[in-house]
């Protein structure tokens, strides 16, 4: 988690996590108790990846005209997607997209 923020802060933040204010702690704890948060890790047991979804769609997401009519509930939404710095590049994102899809089906 602290690498990514570093990591961010350091580069342009397309993702917009900032220590200060996003994902806060209490967020990702949040997340990890709701079971809405799923990990990659290396053969180490070292976390390198994370991705939080759930049904809750943020403001604006009501305005496109989506391919697909689905209820709040009929939809997973990706609001977390990251990779420790040291493991980009090797499917680590790939890896987790993969997983979720399959949770989502």
């Amino acid at each position: 988690y602290r690498r990514i923020i570093d990591y961010s802060g350091e580069t342009v933040d397309f993702s917009r996590w900032h220590a200060e204010n996003h994902p806060t702690p209490q967020e990702v704890a949040d997340w990890v108790e709701a079971g809405n948060l799923y990990l990659a890790a290396d053969a180490d047991g070292n976390i390198v990846g994370a991705v939080m979804l759930d049904h809750e769609a943020p403001g604006g997401y009501e305005k496109p005209d989506w391919a697909i009519e689905a209820g709040p509930d009929e939809v997973l939404i990706v609001h977390v997607l990251g990779v420790s710095p040291d493991h980009r590049g090797k499917g680590v994102a790939r890896f987790l997209l993969d997983g979720v899809i399959e949770v989502a089906r």
